[in-house]
């Protein structure tokens, strides 16, 4: 069994979580991201939860100072997202 991240991967609106408050498992997540081991595949529902959660944890202001830091944004860069219409 490998012990190491690789391949495509779903990502759910907890570890967004761990990717933006930067835990023990959202950094190694994010160097197997940015070491293009793995591929990162979410929503943009799960994207608007973490906003939300954000909100929840940490208030208005300092959510709003987190995703102008470019936290939440940078996950563009490791992810692709799939449209929540039901065209697609």
């Amino acid at each position: 069994m490998r012990r190491e991240l690789a391949g495509s991967m779903a990502f759910d609106t907890s570890t967004l979580l761990e990717l933006v408050f930067s835990t023990p498992l959202g950094l190694k997540l994010k160097e197997a991201l940015l070491a293009e081991k793995i591929i990162g595949h979410t929503s943009e529902y799960n994207v608007f939860e973490l906003e939300y959660v954000l909100c929840r944890r940490l208030g208005w202001a300092r959510a709003k100072k987190v995703g102008k830091k470019g936290k939440t944004k940078k996950l563009n860069s490791f992810s692709h997202f799939s449209p929540i219409s039901a065209d697609s």
